[in-house]
């Protein structure tokens, strides 16, 4: 893949020896670990040993497993889907490391991996959500990859990254919706769309087509605010210009109570306007 951007530099996570370890690595060698114990796990017949370790809403609203929000991203099978979830971790988390920084890419990577259990657990008491795996938070890499570097191209294919990754946002999103896998399904939807308000975010841009939508309904509401004011002024014009004509015919004496109130109150309000 050919990548645009010129890099700024990224201090390692730590160093085994004199060999610097990113948090890329990092991320792969607990995505191994994750692999190991659940192949070891289901090899000696325990496959419940990872059930702690899965997300579930009920479970983490119920018995408050916290841990799961986290721990049910490493869970991986040896499968081939795990070599491709690892190549998408490395190829595309390796540049966001060298560009956001250390700091930041861990905050994108794991807002990524709690942002959906969060708010499934939320839910938890009207619809139930188990996840397993990464797929969902790998592609998020790859979303921000696209967005952060529009000129990015994959030169296997000899199309843009950006183009890519809507191929696979509707083939991924055909599968779910094919096998019924609704759960996987919203939160693949859900962690697409928290890695492109980050990446609004990272690039200083902020949520432009909110801050509009907002100002376009303060406006609309003023300019509503403004015509009932307005209204309500010749009304009070009209009304007070009725008074009058009663008192010129009629006296003083002829107003009622109501309209006595309302002409003293257009009297305080005229002195008020004077004294400013």
């Amino acid at each position: 893949m050919a990548w645009a951007p010129e890099y700024s530099s990224s201090k390692p996570l730590f160093h085994v020896g004199q060999r610097p370890v990113s948090a890329t690595l990092f991320l792969i060698g607990l995505h191994v670990v994750g692999l190991l114990f659940t192949s070891l796990a289901f090899s000696l017949g325990h496959s419940e040993w990872k059930l702690p370790f899965l997300f579930s809403s009920q479970q983490v609203f119920q018995q408050k497993y916290i841990w799961q929000w986290v721990t049910y991203v490493f869970l991986n099978t040896p499968t081939f889907t795990f070599l491709l979830d690892m190549f998408i971790l490395y190829s595309f988390g390796k540049p966001l490391e060298e560009s956001l920084g250390l700091k930041r890419f861990l905050a994108f990577y794991f807002a990524l991996v709690v942002t959906g259990p969060i708010l499934f657990t939320l839910i938890a008491p009207w619809y139930s959500i188990q996840l397993e795996g990464a797929l969902a938070v790998h592609f998020g890499l790859l979303v921000a990859v696209a967005f952060l570097f529009p000129d990015s191209q994959v030169f296997f294919f000899q199309i843009s990254l950006r183009v890519l990754m809507w191929i696979l946002f509707g083939l991924y999103t055909l599968q779910f919706l094919a096998t019924q896998n609704y759960s996987l399904l919203f939160n693949f939807w859900l962690t697409t769309a928290a890695s492109w308000i980050a990446v609004r975010l990272f690039q200083g841009g902020g949520l432009d087509w909110f801050s509009d939508l907002r100002t376009k309904i303060y406006t609309k509401k003023h300019q509503i605010q403004v015509v009932k004011e307005i209204a309500k002024k010749q009304a009070e014009v009209t009304h007070l210009d009725a008074v009058l004509e009663k008192i010129s015919k009629s006296g003083m004496k002829s107003l009622t109570d109501q309209e006595r109130n309302f002409l003293e109150k257009a009297r305080q309000d005229l002195l008020k306007k004077e004294n400013r």
